[in-house]
């Protein structure tokens, strides 16, 4: 990928106090702002929230779009050759000012002139992400195998096997080490996993407390938290994630941990933050009025460096089908960094999505050509990748390593912490003592 673009879109009020938006280019820094004819009440754009198998409302949105931005005359040249064969391979980023407007406008299904979808292109040649300014920062992180996964199973009525195995495929063939907790509240999923007796897995139920899941999930360090669970924006985003007890609620109270987004920040390690969230759960990409979506908030003043998640209710199916597609991306991605001998190496979250979001346009063709089914299928222009605008690079430590003996110690201690929440303090300290010890032979 040579580069990429980078397009500021920013909120501002006319003289009738209608919310409108402001265009500049931003990386390279070129021309000022333009002021654009965009209130989010064109018809392309409400045209979309009804599509049909019978129109081509994605594409008019896409096309509708791509053409306001094409009006600022510096990235309408960068435009121009965007969906041909001359166009330079570059990530789109749209960094996002302002309430609202701004992430509510379609970026993914941006369409050129000549019909074709950034980002299903083939070869993923422009893919597009969002982005936001955050005072977290991004800059290079380090990435020493294992990589830990957590992943939280548990969609009342949805049984997660699907998810489960989806991911897991992945994980388990990595050239690296992989480290996986899950936390389920199937009791047949339960039964499942621990059949595979695979010492990379660590399997908990999902605890009563959200206190106690914070503590588990941060206590593995997780590079990844990967959210499969129901999902809800209706007066602020939150997850749900069903206890074991709601499986037999038959239709009475259920106990779930609701999960805002300052609840979901803990469980990430203020030690080594995790860098991504996958919040395959509907809703959560997608802002109600002036309060953001979740994925922007975890990005903007939380920990993560990236939030992929979905901007309207999605089917398991399509869930399942984007999982499929996206983590062998992720995995082919960090074995580039491995395989980079501690040189900076930078990852392009943006691109990653693209084969899942190709996949999903596949499942539902219903007979017709793939680009027909792209322009009407809004399956594919669901999922919404956030991230900071310093650019994400990742390097593995070439300096001392530990043994083997203390790896499979650190490992073991790790996931002991991880069971142990409930215990007192003094006892956690002690292992936590022996973990602190163990790391300082791998920083």
């Amino acid at each position: 990928m040579n580069g990429r673009l980078v397009v500021r879109v920013s909120a501002v009020m006319d003289a009738q106090q209608t919310e409108r938006l402001t265009v500049s280019l931003e990386e390279p820094p070129e021309g000022g702002d333009l002021l654009l004819d965009v209130s989010g009440t064109e018809a392309p754009l409400l045209g979309l929230s009804a599509v049909s198998a019978s129109d081509y409302g994605v594409a008019n949105a896409g096309r509708f779009v791509f053409d306001q931005l094409s009006r600022h005359p510096q990235i309408g040249a960068q435009l121009g050759t965007v969906g041909t064969d001359a166009g330079a391979a570059r990530a789109l980023y749209v960094l996002l000012r302002g309430e609202t407007l701004v992430e509510e406008i379609p970026w993914e299904t941006l369409c050129a002139p000549n019909g074709a979808f950034l980002s299903l292109d083939p070869g993923a040649r422009w893919p597009i992400g969002r982005m936001v300014q955050s005072d977290g920062g991004a800059g290079v992180r380090t990435f020493n195998p294992p990589l830990r996964v957590a992943l939280l199973l548990s969609c009342l009525d949805i049984p997660a096997a699907d998810e489960w195995e989806r991911i897991w495929e992945p994980l388990s063939t990595a050239a690296f080490e992989t480290r996986v907790l899950v936390l389920v509240s199937e009791e047949a999923l339960a039964e499942q996993i621990g059949a595979l007796a695979d010492p990379r897995i660590t399997l908990a139920t999902v605890p009563s407390e959200v206190a106690e899941l914070q503590a588990r999930v941060s206590e593995f360090r997780p590079h990844i938290i990967h959210a499969f669970c129901h999902g809800e924006r209706d007066g602020g985003p939150c997850l749900k994630l069903a206890v074991p007890s709601d499986w037999h609620a038959a239709g009475g109270p259920t106990r779930s941990l609701v999960l805002e987004p300052s609840q979901i920040n803990l469980l990430s390690n203020p030690a080594e933050p995790a860098w991504l969230a996958v919040l395959n759960c509907c809703e959560v990409g997608a802002p109600t009025g002036t309060i953001h979506s979740m994925a922007r908030d975890l990005v903007e003043d939380g920990p993560f460096a990236v939030t992929i998640a979905m901007r309207e209710p999605v089917e398991p199916e399509d869930a399942n089908t984007f999982s499929r597609w996206l983590y062998p991306g992720i995995i082919g991605s960090l074995g580039q960094v491995v395989g980079a001998n501690g040189e900076p190496t930078v990852v392009d979250w943006a691109s990653l999505t693209v084969a899942a979001r190709r996949r999903l346009c596949e499942n539902h063709q219903q007979g017709r050509t793939f680009s027909t089914s792209a322009r009407s299928t809004r399956e594919w222009t669901r999922p919404v990748l956030y991230v900071r605008r310093p650019q994400f690079q990742l390097r593995v430590d070439t300096g001392a390593r530990m043994t083997t003996a203390d790896a499979l110690q650190l490992e073991a201690l790790r996931a002991v912490l991880a069971e142990v929440a409930r215990l007192p303090e003094d006892k956690r300290a002690a292992v936590r003592a022996k973990i602190a010890e163990l790391e300082g032979a791998s920083p």
